[in-house]
């Protein structure tokens, strides 16, 4: 078993709880367009509340990170590091990734995961 975190915001965490983790996407943004790598999810080895850069309100008007899901993952095959990942991709579209300090601690699953997988969460104080 492989353990990883996600971090979610209030309004999502029943669906998620529900549903296991199947929204998630890699945006590809560039200059002049923006188009998605799905199913993707999002997933980091760092457990604290307070380190995660990527929780702003650039694009989305709320908090991201209001809980904190455990997650172990049974099969590896489909958990790549993210900086790993980006060396994938064009290079107009790895900022996504080598722009954020933590991100040598980010994981992609591509995928979904399962409810089943989700083993607890915590709400942040």
């Amino acid at each position: 078993m492989n353990t990883f975190y996600h971090f979610t915001a209030k309004h999502l965490l029943p669906d998620i709880l529900q549903q296991g983790l199947t929204l998630g996407k890699f945006p590809l943004i560039s200059e002049t367009s923006i188009s998605f790598i799905k199913p993707c999810q999002w997933l980091t080895v760092n457990d604290k509340f307070e380190t995660q850069s990527w929780n702003t309100s650039n694009l989305i008007k709320y908090s991201r990170n209001d809980y904190r899901l455990t997650i172990e993952i049974p099969k590896a095959n489909k958990i790549i590091k993210a900086t790993d990942y980006i060396k994938l991709i064009p290079l107009e579209y790895r900022h996504i990734v080598m722009d954020w300090v933590g991100s040598d601690e980010w994981y992609l699953y591509l995928g979904k995961i399962s409810p089943e997988w989700i083993k607890s969460y915590q709400e942040r104080i």
